[in-house]
């Protein structure tokens, strides 16, 4: 019987080169998910991104980490994320603090690399909570499209928890202290 652990992503983008986009209410946000998933003692392995770095930097720790835990039997992997987002031509993008709009694949996280990564490791149970404008998005549109989504997703996720503080077409607010979400 292989052991069974849990880990945890936290990322939290708050510092931007461009200074007006700020968000110091998500540094916040991102020490408090922090301190609770180290109290819970829940978490054997928790990536803690906080600070302002380049893009380069924030994918190659996200890499690590995920690469570091390949083969290993995860029960649960939590995701969790707050700063910038938006939602382009079907994908939502994490805004890193060196964004440019050029070079949007390299200065992002697209959501769908993030899930690719995190297949990867084939978690019995998915939870990621998105604290970003645009971030949500609706998976089935319509009722008669049920059956089709499940019979598309059943090689995704075996179990998958999406919680968001917005949907694709709407912000989410914070103020100095902390998000509002």
């Amino acid at each position: 019987l292989k052991y069974k652990m849990n880990i945890a992503i936290v990322i939290g983008v708050h510092e931007y080169n461009d200074s007006s986009n700020n968000l110091p209410g998500c540094k916040k946000d991102a020490e408090i998910i922090n301190e609770l998933l180290v109290k819970t003692q829940k978490y054997e392995d928790i990536l803690y991104l906080n600070e302002k770095q380049s893009s380069a930097k924030s994918k190659g720790k996200l890499i690590d980490f995920i690469s570091n835990h390949k083969g290993k039997v995860i029960d649960e992997l939590l995701f969790y994320y707050t700063g910038h987002g938006e939602f382009i031509n079907e994908e939502f993008y994490y805004i890193l603090s060196d964004f440019d709009e050029k070079k949007r694949n390299q200065t992002t996280f697209q959501n769908g690399e993030v899930d690719n990564r995190i297949r990867a490791l084939k978690p019995e149970l998915v939870i990621k909570v998105i604290d970003a404008c645009q971030s949500g998005k609706s998976y089935v549109k319509e009722a008669s499209g049920l059956s089709k989504y499940f019979e598309k997703t059943q090689n995704k996720f075996k179990n998958c928890y999406f919680l968001n503080s917005s949907m694709n077409d709407q912000s989410s607010y914070q103020s100095n202290l902390i998000s509002d979400f």
